[in-house]
């Protein structure tokens, strides 16, 4: 559950630092 959450966390930061590097 705790590893779902920290995914859950973690994709959208991965598409904001995309989002940046844009």
């Amino acid at each position: 559950m705790v590893g779902n959450l920290k995914i859950t966390h973690e994709l959208p930061l991965t598409i904001v630092t995309s989002a940046r590097n844009l």
